[in-house]
C-alpha cells in the first residue's frame, strides 16, 4: 500500500511537471497573439491617418493657390505703384502716385503681419 502512494505521487509529480510547460506555451502564445492584434489595430489607426492627411492635401493645395492669387496681386499692384511713382513727372502726378504707392505699401504690410 505504502508503494502504491509512493507511486501515485510520482505520477502525479511528472503529471505536474509536464503540465508547467504546456501551460506556458498556451499563455506565452495567446500573449502573443494579443500583442499581435494590438500592433495590428495600431497600423490601421496609422493608415487611417496617414489617409486622412493624403486626402486633406488637395484642400491645403487649394488655399495656397488662393492666397498665392492674393499676394501676386498685392506684389503686382506695388509694382505698378512704384513704376507709376518713377515715371510720375508733376507735383500733383507724383502725390497721386505716392497716394497709390502708399495704400499698395499697406496692404503687403498687412500681409506681412499676417505671415511673420
Amino acid at each position: 500500500m505504502n508503494k502504491l502512494w509512493i507511486a501515485l505521487g510520482v505520477l502525479v509529480v511528472i503529471i505536474v511537471l509536464l503540465m508547467i510547460p504546456f501551460g506556458m506555451y498556451f499563455s506565452y502564445s495567446n500573449s502573443f497573439k494579443l500583442a499581435n492584434n494590438e500592433v495590428e489595430a495600431q497600423l490601421k489607426q496609422v493608415d487611417n491617418v496617414l489617409l486622412r492627411r493624403h486626402d486633406l492635401i488637395p484642400n491645403l493645395v487649394n488655399t495656397v493657390k488662393g492666397y498665392a492669387t492674393h499676394e501676386k496681386d498685392v506684389f503686382t499692384n506695388l509694382n505698378n505703384a512704384r513704376n507709376q511713382l518713377m515715371q510720375a513727372n508733376g507735383i500733383k502726378e507724383k502725390s497721386i502716385a505716392n497716394s497709390q504707392f502708399e495704400s499698395a505699401l499697406g496692404r503687403l504690410m498687412m500681409v506681412v503681419e499676417n505671415y511673420p
